[in-house]
């Protein structure tokens, strides 16, 4: 299975135009993982503003026996992502897990290999957000 980081893609090609859907599938960003986040047409592309435009914390592995392959490229840890995909249900995801609140979100992790976070969870209401620069791609 060949995966593509958000780097070696070119941002229009990640959704649909009309929709603003994802385009293909979302897959965990650890080399070795490949754990299916989310399929491709149930997350839509969202910018961030106000309390929901947060730096997430940098990546790490919470799983010890998590493959010991590196983390695909993508932004430096701790600057906002380009752009994230909108969850508004938890169960459109395929394999996600979800860290202990801290300051009222939950951050969003791999639930196979833990790599996290890859997105969050504002406590407050159900939308899940995922970095668009912290999944690989699956090319249809």
């Amino acid at each position: 299975m060949e995966l593509k980081t958000f780097n070696e893609l070119k941002v229009e090609d990640l959704f649909d135009s009309n929709t603003f859907l994802n385009k293909h599938f979302l897959y965990c960003n650890r080399s070795g993982c490949n754990s299916k986040i989310a399929n491709k047409g149930v997350a839509k592309k969202v910018f961030l503003q106000g309390e929901c435009d947060l730096k997430l914390p940098p990546t790490k592995s919470l799983n010890k026996d998590a493959p010991s392959a590196t983390v695909s490229n993508f932004n430096p840890d701790n600057e906002s992502p380009p752009f994230y995909w909108s969850l508004e249900d938890m169960m459109k995801f395929e394999n996600i897990g979800f860290s202990n609140t801290v300051d009222n979100l939950k951050y969003l992790i791999c639930a196979d290999c833990e790599l996290g976070p890859l997105g969050f969870r504002l406590t407050k209401n159900e939308t899940c957000f995922i970095a668009a620069d912290r999944v690989t791609y699956k090319l249809n």
